[in-house]
């Protein structure tokens, strides 16, 4: 299997149904409520109903409480909890789900990943007050000490675009990665062609 892409922030059925059809590994809906993204679980598990299910189902939540997540993973029918806060391994591991947890790229490596019983770590660039979803692009040194350090695999995320997203994965070799706003015409709306352009970029060499 070549590099597993995830399209994130789906905001509409239209969105998630040409991301499946493009050949996307696992589509990302945000739950945080102060993201520009916020969807609600039961339009998610309606867009869900006519997907394939080899496709992974994944949750953004933020520092949320676990009934919270439980329920709304529930209700939209998803498969992992993405972790984008201060969650502790304790809380990932009582969570009873498969989860991802996020790690913020930045010179100062994290302690206690082994910790964690995720499936994979997302490593996303750190921008100061905020969980993830910014566009900024991580620094490649800094995303391979990540990948030596992460007990697991690493799917990079931030600033990826169709553009970069081929040298990145050549460079830094990642398991997976994740798109958000390098594939969108404007916030909540993805690009066709800009979503075609980045998968058929990441399977270029497969």
């Amino acid at each position: 299997m070549g590099v597993f892409v995830k399209i994130c922030g789906l905001c509409s059925e239209r969105d998630a149904q040409w991301a499946a059809e493009q050949g996307a590994d696992a589509l990302g809906f945000v739950f945080w409520p102060d993201s520009l993204r916020v969807v609600k679980p039961k339009d998610v598990g309606r867009w869900l109903l006519s997907l394939p299910r080899t496709l992974l189902r994944v949750g953004v939540f933020v520092n949320e409480d676990a009934s919270r997540v439980q329920r709304v993973m529930d209700e939209a029918g998803l498969d992992i909890a993405q972790l984008h806060g201060q969650e502790s391994a304790a809380y990932a591991h009582a969570l009873g789900r498969r989860t991802w947890k996020v790690v913020h790229a930045s010179r100062s490596l994290p302690d206690a990943l082994e910790a964690y019983s995720s499936e994979a770590f997302l490593v996303d660039t750190f921008v100061a007050g905020k969980p993830g979803g910014t566009g900024v692009l991580v620094e490649k040194e800094i995303a391979r000490a990540y990948i030596a350090k992460c007990p697991g695999k690493v799917i990079l995320a931030g600033g990826l675009t169709p553009r970069n997203v081929r040298g990145l994965i050549e460079d830094v070799q990642p398991w997976g990665v994740d798109v958000s706003s390098g594939v969108e015409t404007e916030v909540r709306v993805k690009s066709p062609e800009k979503v075609r352009e980045f998968i058929q970029a990441c399977r270029r060499n497969d």
